[in-house]
């Protein structure tokens, strides 16, 4: 089970990378617990003595939504670059006037961050379902 959380852990790794967010060495701990949870609830969920080679892929989103959120949490997004501006609606020169799209179909960076994490954390329920098995 060691080598499936440490080849979990690799891919989590590569897919936060891939995001924009560099793990630091101090975040494997955090990233080793996300990874270990996650298995666990698709093994607790599909009544599974081993996780499904099929699964590493749900499972490697599931722990890395697991992982920001908890350093979203904490406040351990620094490393993360979600400083993006906002859209500007309208532009008025005189008097000089800039009204921002905020609310008007426009993320703000953090809503977008959350939105991430939210898409992350959600598991696709039809890939855990083919799994499934029931318990006596």
């Amino acid at each position: 089970m060691n080598e499936v959380i440490n080849d979990i852990s690799a891919k989590v790794r590569e897919l936060l990378t891939a995001l924009g967010y560099k793990p630091a060495e101090e975040n494997e701990t955090l990233i080793n617990f996300s990874v270990r949870y996650v298995i666990r609830s698709v093994l607790d969920n599909c009544n599974l003595d081993e996780l499904p080679e099929n699964l590493y892929p749900l499972t490697i989103r599931l722990a890395a939504g697991e992982f920001l959120f908890a350093m979203k949490g904490t406040g351990g997004l620094a490393g993360f670059d979600v400083n993006i501006d906002a859209a500007v609606k309208t532009i008025e020169e005189g008097d000089v006037s800039v009204t921002f799209a905020i609310g008007d179909g426009c993320m703000t960076p953090e809503q977008r961050l959350d939105a991430l994490i939210a898409a992350l954390r959600q598991p696709d329920k039809s890939s855990l379902a083919r799994y499934r098995r029931l318990a006596w």
